[in-house]
């Protein structure tokens, strides 16, 4: 799963793209899908950090404007509709999505309310199989823990979007994105905190900071500031790293007590910095646990050839397996329902090479266009179907490493 052009603009959706494979061995039926987001934290909880809070009442409360705004919630209203697949094949669908805006949060620290120009999120996807919630799996869903558990026994797509912090030669601190740290639960609990770097370079190079919330801050304080890596700073919701492992435990939260953590770099040297990019893990732990909840990746992207450097994207994807995000090519089947005929209609703003192929409800390919260049501008591609019976087909658009599928009816007057 990979979003494109994470870019926030009001009327300038995003799109979230999601490969579906089928490795089964049988032909797969028509299958629904629903997308999420959330706020990047060191741990997501299925279902409260996803649904949106009309229901999970998870939202961020700005003092400044007196408003509410979502800290996490549902893209699609309706079911993406995943069409039959056979055995090995797999389709990439496409969503349009509308991220929100990140002037509407802000992370408070000594009293003072600090604006970012960018957010991390979250991204997931669900195959639900009916329509009884709770029960959408085919695996009983496991609530209030980490949404990798229903991962693990589901169909279910999680993406953790990494930040990307750019480090140019101008002797200037970057900082990360806030990130969300604390109490997923609706209980009181004791959580710990780590952080830590994969790569000694960095911590060599660089002083590099923990920022936190007030709230967050003042319940590590009152447990007594254990932990072990970093040193803190008198004055401030803050800590130097001094090892390439930190350590902050006993975080003393309330039910749903959250806030945000920022992370800051400042070159020691800027003369001297090597080049490349260098992972740094944020992550969450339950009180005398070994093991993390969840976590949060950030790379810090050295590059010392030239003097200034763009900022850097809202998110990146953590791992992805398509190539550099591409124009989707609008494209419809006309008309629909059909009766004798049907057309393919694209509109190209390069010549590009298309594929189309029909299926039917069961996954049986039935007609095909082979992979042609096409010039720029719109094209029409026909197909004969004055002879298939009528019911629900599936168009493939496939085009460079992109597939995207329509549903064509076929219908009669009786």
């Amino acid at each position: 799963m990979v979003n494109q052009n994470p870019d926030y603009a009001e009327n300038d959706p995003n799109y979230v793209r999601v490969r579906v494979f089928n490795k089964g061995i049988d032909t797969s039926q028509e299958e629904s899908m629903f997308l999420y987001w959330t706020w990047a934290g060191t741990g997501e909880i299925w279902d409260y950090s996803w649904l949106d809070p009309e229901v999970t009442n998870n939202w961020f409360v700005n003092d400044d404007s007196s408003e509410s705004y979502p800290m996490g919630g549902t893209i699609n209203d309706a079911a993406i509709v995943i069409p039959p697949l056979a055995p090995g094949d797999s389709i990439i669908l496409n969503h349009a999505w509308y991220p929100p805006n990140p002037d509407w949060y802000y992370q408070e620290k000594g009293g003072q309310k600090v604006y970012s120009d960018r957010i991390n999120v979250c991204l997931l996807a669900r195959i639900e199989k009916c329509d009884d919630y709770p029960h959408k799996m085919e695996i009983d869903e496991v609530f209030n823990k980490h949404v990798s558990e229903n991962v693990k026994n589901n169909n279910n797509i999680v993406t953790r979007n990494t930040w990307v912090v750019d480090v140019d030669k101008e002797n200037t601190p970057r900082k990360s994105p806030f990130t969300r740290f604390g109490n997923y639960l609706p209980t009181n609990e004791v959580v710990d905190f780590g952080f830590d770097i994969k790569d000694s370079t960095v911590r060599e190079e660089y002083e590099v900071k923990l920022y936190f919330d007030d709230d967050i801050w003042n319940a590590w304080t009152f447990s007594g500031s254990d932990g072990t890596g970093f040193q803190t700073i008198p004055g401030q919701n803050a800590v130097t790293v001094t090892s390439d492992i930190v350590r902050m435990n006993g975080f003393e939260l309330d039910g749903f007590e959250m806030g945000f953590i920022q992370v800051e770099f400042d070159p020691i040297d800027t003369n001297n910095l090597t080049e490349g990019e260098f992972n740094i893990v944020l992550a969450q732990y339950r009180l005398d646990s070994l093991n993390p909840e969840g976590g949060v990746i950030l790379t810090l992207n050295v590059d010392t050839s030239s003097q200034t450097a763009p900022p850097p994207p809202p998110f990146m994807e953590e791992e992805s397996n398509l190539e550099e995000d591409k124009p989707l090519v609008e494209w419809s089947t006309q008309p629909n329902p059909a009766e004798t005929g049907v057309e393919v209609i694209f509109n190209l703003k390069t010549r590009r090479f298309i594929e189309i192929e029909v299926y039917d409800a069961l996954g049986r390919k039935l007609t095909s266009k082979e992979r042609s260049r096409y010039r720029k501008g719109t094209n029409k591609v026909a197909f004969d179907v004055h002879d298939w019976p009528t019911g629900v087909y599936f168009v493939h658009f496939k085009y460079d490493m992109y597939y995207d599928a329509k549903r064509l009816i076929i219908q009669r007057d009786q």
